[in-house]
């Protein structure tokens, strides 16, 4: 019996040990540590991102801007465009006796001195909001009478559609140089054999 009991001891023993704390590893296996190099890596990835964002969305705002300003100066080219015509073709229609015809400069519209009462067609001399000069390109007849006026610019129009049925090729027009403002009862051909350049200055 003594020895039996001797030998049930030292099993119980042995199992206590296997299943002791102590006979555990004291240190698990830690994942390499991350130092300062690796957070100032990541910050650096961030920082690229948010100037990323922050200079596309710049070159939005620029694009949509530049849009905006076009947009608005196309309205005044057609405002102002629209003035001349409706100033030509008064200023033509005039009962001047001999001298009836069109004008021979854009000032002449400013004030017709042909009849009697002078006759005021054009409030001021309009510039071309494109070059933000009175510079336009000026369309004369055969014999030298102003016809209508365009623009300089060579920029691609925004608007396509929209205008107004004497305008209707505008929206044709691969330039705004190609937006012709001449009166409807004033033949356009001749007026593009014979051009010439307007360097009056602006009346305000």
């Amino acid at each position: 019996m003594t020895v039996a009991i001797t030998a049930t001891s030292e099993r119980k023993g042995a199992e206590s040990r296997v299943l002791s704390p102590s006979c555990l590893p004291m240190h698990l296996p830690q994942p390499p540590a991350r130092g300062p190099a690796f957070a100032g890596g990541f910050a650096y990835v961030a920082l690229l991102i948010v100037l990323a964002g922050v200079a596309l969305g710049a070159l939005r705002v620029t694009e949509s801007t530049r849009t905006a300003r076009q947009r608005e100066a196309e309205q005044q080219l057609l405002f102002a465009g629209r003035q001349y015509r409706a100033a030509i073709a008064r200023y033509t229609a005039r009962d001047a006796g001999p001298l009836r015809g069109p004008p021979r400069a854009l000032s002449d519209l400013l004030k017709d001195e042909r009849v009697p009462v002078p006759q005021h067609d054009l409030r001021r001399l309009y510039p071309d909001p494109m070059t933000g000069r009175v510079d336009w390109e000026i369309l004369r007849d055969a014999k030298g009478g102003i016809v209508g006026v365009r623009s300089r610019s060579r920029r691609v129009p925004l608007q396509t559609a929209g205008f107004r049925a004497e305008e209707e090729g505008f929206a044709r027009a691969k330039t705004y140089a190609e937006w012709v403002f001449a009166p409807a009862t004033i033949k356009a051909e001749p007026a593009k054999a014979a051009t010439g350049s307007s360097t009056e200055s602006t009346t305000r």
